[in-house]
């Protein structure tokens, strides 16, 4: 039985690098989402169901935090909107079934309230809880979102920043370098995945010739190839980045 997931996390090269060398991963705060309804799928008509669901809002912010995922790399809106124009990294990683939540319910309309009729919106029953952290309105679909929430005590704390461990619920699988994505970043990734625990597969993106899609660039049917290929990288002046 299948006991993990294959999901992709999307940023820029120099957050994943520092990602893979930390071999940690950035938990990010519902507040600061940039779905402004986040937590706040449910209709607000009603004053005091507002004040009470914003209330439980912004006590599971200070508690909770969460980690994105795709359940696909090929998307180009994806390396547009979160891999930094496809010039950024998405990380494949294999995450455990049972940290993460049921897929992203996409909906044209909010939930509505009358299913929250005597409902103690403290500590709200699971289905309803689950339901508000996972409802978005129907124009995020493309994103094919999955979510891991954890709660921030017991995170890695570095500032303000919390994060989580690569370990066996978070495991690193895959390091896609987006189309775009500047040949400066080739060694350095090539050498920091040397000191992981297991090896994640190396993969160069390219745009597909006949599809609006990222695929993988092969060269000789070997992805490690397509990867290792400085001409099919980005061409750039800057230096090597240093950590």
């Amino acid at each position: 039985m299948k006991t993990t997931r294959r999901v992709y996390f999307f940023t820029e090269a120099k957050w994943a690098l520092e990602d893979i060398i930390k071999q940690r991963l950035k938990v990010c705060r519902f507040f600061d989402l940039n779905d402004p309804f986040e937590l706040l799928a449910a209709e607000q008509g009603d004053m005091a169901f507002r004040r009470k669901l914003r209330d439980w809002a912004k006590t599971l912010n200070e508690k909770d935090g969460l980690l994105c995922f795709s359940e696909s790399w090929r998307n180009p809106l994806m390396w547009s909107h979160y891999g930094d124009r496809h010039k950024g990294i998405c990380l494949g990683f294999d995450v455990a079934e049972r940290i993460l939540q049921p897929p992203i319910n996409y909906s044209p309309k909010r939930l509505t309230s009358a299913q929250w009729n005597g409902v103690n919106l403290a500590d709200p029953p699971n289905g309803l809880r689950e339901a508000l952290l996972t409802t978005k309105f129907e124009r995020w679909k493309y994103e094919k979102e999955r979510r891991v929430i954890l709660p921030l005590k017991g995170l890695v704390q570095d500032g303000q920043l919390f994060f989580k461990k690569f370990d066996c619920d978070l495991k690193l699988a895959e390091v896609i370098a987006g189309p775009r994505c500047c040949v400066k970043w080739k060694r350095p990734l090539e050498t920091a995945i040397e000191d992981l625990p297991a090896r994640p597969r190396l993969i160069k993106a390219r745009l597909a010739f006949k599809q609006f899609k990222v695929v993988t660039q092969k060269l000789e049917n070997s992805v490690e190839l397509g990867f290792e290929a400085e001409g099919l990288w980005q061409k750039c002046v800057c230096l090597e980045p240093h950590f």
